[in-house]
Formats: C-alpha cells, structure tokens, sequence
C-alpha cells in the first residue's frame, strides 16, 4: 500500500469497522436494559408482528379471566338471595302444612295466610332486589325485556287463555305474557284481530311478537302486516296453508321459507321479529335471519296500524283468517342486534313463557360461539315459581299449595343446580384461560425477550472490538505523519 496523504485508507477502514462494533455494542446495550431482544421493527420484523398478535390474545385472556370471574360473582350473588329463598319456601311450605289440617278454624287460617302471603311477598321482594351492577338477576325489569318502549293502543277483541273477553288494552299499557302477568290474544277465527296504532318518525326500530298457529287451513294468513311512507315500507309476514312462511318487503324483496326445516307447525311457539335500522330490513324467526334487505330509504313516518293475524288484508278473498295466538308483542325505539334477538328466543322457557333469558360471558380472543363465550341465564323468578296462585284460606287451599310449593322448589332447585354447575364451568373456563395466558407469554417471550447470558457476551466482545478499534484509529491517523519524515529529510 503506498504512502499518501489525501486519502488514509488504514483510518477509513478502521473508522467503519469502530462503527460496526460500535453500534452492536449499542444494541446490545438496549438490549440489556430494556430486557427485549426486539425493541423495534429493525430488530426482527415478523418476530415483532407475531409478539404483538401475542400480546395482544395475551391481554384479552386477562381480560376473560376477570369478565368469567366477574359472572362468577354475579352467580354467587343470585344464589345467595336463592339461598335465603329456600329458608321462605321452607316456611311457607310448614305454613301449609300448618294450614291443611282440620284442627284450626276459618279464622285461624286466615292468619296463617297473613304470614304466608307475607313470605311470598318476600320472595318476589328479593327477586325484585337482587341485582349485580345494575342487571337484575331474578326478574325481569330491565335490559331487552323492559318491553315496549312506544305509545301504542290494540283493538278487537282480547281473550285470557281461558277464552274470557278481557277488558282492551289502553295507551301506554304493557301488554307481555309470564313477566307482567297479562292475558294471551287469541285469535279463534271469529273476527278476532290486532293492530298497534301509533305514529313514529324514526330510521331504527324493533317489533316482534311469538305466535301459534292452532289450523292450518286453505288461503293465505296474515300473521304480521304493516305499510308506512314511503310506500316501499311495507312489511308482510304471510302463512300458507303447507306450513311455509312467506315473507315480504317492497315491490321486489321477498323470500319464501320452503325448506322442512324452515316449514311452521300446527300448535308450535315462533318468535317472529323485525328490525329496521337506516336503510336496512331484516326478519328473524326463532332467532334465525331469514330475510334481509338493505333498499330502504331511510327514516320511516307511520301513518298506518300495524296489523297482527289481522284479515281480511285490503279486501282480498284469498286471504283467510289467521286460527290460533300471538303473546309478547313488542315495540322497540332501536334496531336489536342479532345477538340480541338470539338471546331473547333462547331465553325463553315453554314457548312464549319469557321466564329466564341469557347474559352472554365473553372470555375468548375472537367472537366463535364454539370457543370465544357461553351463556350465564338468569331468571324471573315470580313468574317461574308462580306463588302468586297459592293461599292457604281453607283446608283445601292449603292441601293444593303444598303440591304448588314442591313444585316450585323442584323449580328453585334447578335454578341453583344450573347456576352452580355454570359457576363450576366457568372456574374451569378461568383454569384454561390461565394456562393458555400462561403458556403464550411463554412463547412470547421466546419470541421477545433478551437472552442476558448471550447478549452479555456480546457485549463483551464488541465492547473490546470497540476499544481496539478506537486505539487502532489513534494509530492510523497518525501514520500520514511518516509522510513528513520522508519530506523533511529531503530537505
């Protein structure tokens, strides 16, 4: 290599190699002190993309743990006031029993009545009380069941299912069955049809109502009818006589449900629900989506009733009145979810009777109902256990009351049966979360984390490379001085 002074390669090369040595030393110092092998993109790119996919599930399975122990709270704290219930079943059922021999007169009954309406009152009392941060446990007065949410009024005629007239439902009624205690509509093919009249300007909302067919006869029933401006909101839930549904939605949109599976049946519960949410139509059956159209135009103005079994429809002869019943209609001022309206059919117990509904519990990292969340159901426990129907007045009151009681708490019993062994199943759920967090932040932290043995010998190693090499740069930028030693002596 020749001896110049313009360029002093020995100095460049080792300015680089202190550069590179330097800079290792660097990140394994970041290394070091951070405790993470990737501290930024540059380090590893797709290790750092699967780290915060890690992380992330990581998080979310904490997140689970506390959602499945929180619902473990919300069960213990039902099954408490379900526990203080047993002790007032107990009572009146001793109170009955009291009440059901020949040894006491009418008037000694009646005070033995006293307490024991004061017992189911208590019951019904903390059914009404129990609650966990707000959502009420044992009966049914909030969240999707609080019903109707509009100002409506029915017309015709309504019957109990005892087929008594009852007197017409007012304004502003509420108008369930099994929550409020309310008669069934029956529509016996004499006449008998519902509308719901009310006048609402609004591009979201909700209504659904179950219905029973008891004969399906020749023609067409109309089971749900409704026309609102623009015209192309009008909404048709047609029943042939083969069982098949047809459904309909503007001049255009229609579906027709055909399939067996699809196919009503005579003396069957369905829970026949419509949603409409800017632009957007949507029928439900049984939970079910089963028609969807997205043509609509907005906000709705209803300037018609709703009609419900309702016929005949405009006057067409085909069309034959609907035979059977329709309980729970309901308005709401919002577009349901469709997990909503799930929830709501699979929370119902012996058909249309609306006596538990579910909380759903989410745990997992995605949304699959096969991995990712279950049900917690609560209850409305008044409407379940039935105490309301018991006295104990008369000897034979009491006799009746002591079979009503066994049957509630049977009822009662299972009640606390599902809850704990949803409590047990949720502690396992808890067990799994915990060893599937466990073992991701274990790969995560191969993925992530700094192995100190090695990057300290690194460190080590570039920390000297360093030190040598900043020496060996003193040297070679001190070589063009043997430049000068040459020119002096020439001179």
């Amino acid at each position: 290599m020749a001896l110049v002074i313009n360029h002093n390669l020995m100095a460049l090369n080792t300015a680089r190699n202190l550069s590179n040595h330097y800079g290792a030393m660097s990140t394994s110092t970041q290394r070091l002190s951070s405790g993470l092998r990737i501290n930024s993109s540059a380090d590893d790119a797709a290790g750092l993309a699967v780290r915060e996919l890690m992380r992330s599930d990581i998080a979310t399975m904490n997140q689970g743990i506390r959602n499945a122990n929180d619902a473990i709270s919300m069960i213990q704290t039902a099954d408490g006031a379900l526990q203080v219930i047993d002790e007032k079943l107990i009572r009146m059922k001793e109170l009955a029993e009291q009440a059901a021999t020949g040894t006491y007169t009418s008037d000694q009954r009646l005070i033995i009545d006293s307490e024991f309406q004061a017992m189911a009152s208590e019951i019904n009392r903390i059914a009404e009380a129990t609650d966990f941060n707000g959502i009420k446990l044992l009966s049914d007065s909030s969240g999707l069941n609080s019903g109707l949410l509009l100002n409506y009024s029915f017309n015709g005629t309504l019957k109990d299912s005892s087929g008594s007239v009852s007197s017409a439902v007012t304004s502003n009624a509420k108008f369930t069955d099994g929550i409020g205690g309310s008669q069934s509509i029956i529509f016996d093919g004499t006449n008998n049809d519902l509308s719901a009249n009310f006048s609402m300007n609004t591009s979201s909302f909700t209504y659904s109502l179950w219905f029973n067919v008891s004969d399906l006869h020749s023609g067409v029933s109309q089971i749900f009818t409704s026309t609102a401006n623009p015209l192309d909101h009008r909404y048709e839930i047609q029943l042939l006589d083969d069982g098949s549904v047809d459904t309909y939605h503007t001049n255009s949109v229609r579906k027709q449900l055909t399939s067996d599976s699809e196919l009503v049946k005579e003396n069957q519960w369905y829970l026949l629900t419509n949603t409409y949410d800017n632009g957007e139509y949507k029928v439900y059956l049984n939970g079910n989506i089963i028609l969807s159209d997205n043509s609509g135009t907005g906000a709705v103005d209803f300037s018609s009733p709703i009609y419900i079994a309702h016929d005949p429809w405009l006057g067409v002869a085909d069309y034959e009145k609907f035979i059977g019943q329709t309980q729970d209609f309901r308005i709401y001022d919002h577009a349901l979810s469709s997990d909503d309206i799930q929830s709501y059919y699979n929370g119902v117990v012996n058909g249309y009777n609306f006596t538990n509904w579910n909380t759903k519990i989410h745990f997992g990292t995605g949304n699959s109902s096969a991995e990712d969340y279950y049900y917690v159901s609560q209850y409305n426990l008044p409407a379940t256990l039935g105490l309301r129907d018991y006295d104990v007045k008369t000897q034979s009151d009491a006799q009746s009351a002591l079979s009503g009681l066994d049957t509630a708490i049977v009822k009662k019993d299972k009640i606390r049966a599902n809850l704990g062994a949803t409590q047990n199943r949720l502690e396992n759920t808890i067990s799994n979360l915990q060893i599937q967090a466990e073992n991701l932040q274990a790969a995560e932290s191969q993925i992530s984390d700094t192995d100190v043995a090695q990057e300290m010998t690194t460190f080590v190693r570039e920390q000297i490379l360093t030190q040598a090499a900043v020496a060996m740069l003193s040297q070679a930028n001190s070589m063009p001085k043997m430049a000068l030693q040459l020119i002096e002596g020439g001179s």
